[in-house]
């Protein structure tokens, strides 16, 4: 007869517990969408104003990024010209 490790048995358990969990969260999760959609709303509404600064803060770096390339593939007199106009 093979004697069987503790590991085995406490990682079984370990994952039908967990498994046990999860299934209770989703149905919970599930029962109250409404809640959650409420909450989630809110938040995303509270936070509107800094992920629209955020997103043109990050248009604004590329943008500038994009204008430094070009400047270097430019003369050096093309852009003393620019400078005086």
């Amino acid at each position: 007869m093979k004697k069987y490790s503790f590991k085995r048995y406490a990682g079984v358990t370990m994952a039908l517990f967990g498994a046990a969990a999860l299934s209770l969260l989703l149905f919970f999760a599930l029962f109250r969408i409404d809640a959650i959609h409420k909450a989630f709303s809110h938040i995303c509404k509270t936070l509107m104003p800094f992920i629209i600064g955020g997103i043109l803060y990050i248009i604004r770096y590329l943008s500038l990024l994009r204008m430094r390339k070009k400047r270097k593939a430019c003369p050096i007199i093309l852009v003393c010209l620019q400078g005086f106009l």
